[in-house]
């Protein structure tokens, strides 16, 4: 792509190296802290979410009226427990580019948010802000808004299914168009904007101005980050290291379920978990995102819906249930406990105690694109709260034979017993060193 070219005499200093010897697990930590310091927050963090998301039970075709119908239940049954998050997780929009309701949706995004804060609800929704489907007239009238190639063709990127352009930062007319698209959004009502497909602020090509990919995401970003300063700004598919210091928090893995196969399944699921625990560290940058808690169908046992939500509640991050009114009384009992929703959401993730014992070949270990193969995670994972007074450790088996771990937990340590029937966890003391067995696909807790 076009690059900046430098002129004789001229210097231009390179990214530093981060050296670290010692503990894998304690050198990515102060790696990830060095990082945060070189590149602070351009705002003050926003707390996780707590909630609902829509997109891994309706996906596109989502309606007005089936978003009020959750909305309606999210406010009987998770605000009171103080998960009063909504997101509008795509569906709603004609096309990419047009950030409007289209017609099929039924109603306009502001009565839609106008009527999630009359539910004493907090209205979140998605755009891919960089994007421009390339059936939009904008793109006939104002081919210059957009990247092109070096043949000066428009460069599009297929993101699978709509084919779109890219808009170009360097131009100010499709700045204008970003910022006011992102303000629009925002003065509707909608103060939580997950930012999608975010790769598109740094994809190859010709601009109006010569910049690398990485100097437009950079200034991308700022724009963003400009429009909205009040707003939660949730990263997804990104680039990790650019993104420090301008979202609150990261998607930092793929999706765990698809349209191709919409319920979850443990292939999908373990996947999600080794995502935790490798980008555990990251907490130093953002809440971490580990998508929606999944809990129907067949392909789950009431054990693996256990083990989804001790994986998720110990991300630290976000904690948006996804399927919560369709799944079964005892697996929402299991993500609705008193003693899990105390450990969600602080901003800090558990860290992997075995974080080397297992590594997986594959680059992007997502069964969308390996396959129903299972994937390498670690088995004991411990967190300490954000005040540094309480604890939690997990124990996983991710192995059809069950895992057993040899642990040391303080003398106050107790377990939350995941309950056999709709109901209530319970607690058993738990302290000192004790052999912990669990059952295949399980997942054992306890906390201090």
């Amino acid at each position: 792509g076009a690059g900046s070219a430098l002129g004789p005499g001229e210097s231009r200093a390179l990214d530093g190296l981060h050296l670290s010897l010692g503990d894998v697990s304690a050198g990515l930590d102060a790696y990830a802290r060095a990082v945060a310091a070189a590149h602070p927050p351009a705002v003050t963090r926003h707390a996780p979410l707590r909630g609902w998301g829509s997109w891994n039970l309706y996906y596109a075709p989502i309606t007005s009226a089936e978003l009020l119908t959750e909305a309606s239940w999210v406010a009987a049954t998770l605000e009171p427990l103080g998960l009063a998050d909504v997101l509008l997780d795509d569906g709603y929009e004609t096309h990419w580019g047009s950030w409007t309701a289209a017609p099929a949706f039924g109603a306009t995004l502001g009565s839609v948010a106008a009527q999630e804060q009359g539910l004493g609800l907090r209205p979140a929704i998605w755009i891919a802000p960089f994007y421009v489907d390339t059936s939009d007239p904008r793109i006939a009238a104002h081919a210059d808004w957009f990247v092109h190639d070096a043949s000066g063709a428009l460069r599009t990127y297929d993101n699978f299914g709509p084919t779109s352009a890219a808009l170009d930062v360097t131009n100010p007319a499709a700045v204008t168009f970003v910022t006011q698209t992102l303000q629009g959004l925002y003065a509707s009502g909608f103060h939580t904007l997950k930012i999608d497909f975010l790769l598109g602020g740094a994809i190859e090509g010709v601009r109006q101005a010569p910049v690398t990919s990485l100097e437009s995401y950079a200034r991308w970003m700022k724009v963003v980050r400009d429009a909205v300063p009040g707003a939660h700004l949730i990263g997804c598919g990104a680039p990790m290291l650019p993104s420090v210091g301008w979202v609150d928090s990261m998607r930092i893995g793929p999706d765990i379920a698809y349209t191709t196969h919409q319920t979850p399944s443990t292939p999908f699921l373990m996947a999600e978990a080794r995502h935790v625990a490798m980008r555990a560290m990251t907490d130093a940058w953002w809440s971490l995102d580990p998508d929606v808690v999944l809990l129907r169908g067949a392909d789950l046992t009431d054990a693996e819906a256990w083990t989804v939500v001790v994986y998720s509640v110990l991300a630290g991050g976000h904690y948006l249930l996804g399927d919560g009114r369709q799944t079964s009384d005892l697996r929402r009992a299991f993500a609705l406990s008193s003693d899990v929703l105390a450990l969600a959401g602080d901003g800090v993730a558990a860290r992997a105690l075995d974080l080397t014992a297992a590594a997986d070949p594959a680059i992007i270990p997502s069964p969308l694109l390996s396959g129903k193969t299972v994937t390498a995670v670690p088995h004991v994972w411990r967190k300490t709260t954000a005040a540094g007074k309480h604890g939690a450790l997990a124990v996983f088996a991710w192995d059809t034979d069950g895992y057993s771990a040899s642990v040391t937990l303080p003398a106050g340590a107790e377990e939350i017993v995941a309950p056999s029937a709709p109901g209530p966890t319970t607690r058993r003391a738990a302290g000192g060193d004790r052999a912990v067995t669990v059952g295949q696909y399980g997942a054992r807790l306890f906390v201090w």
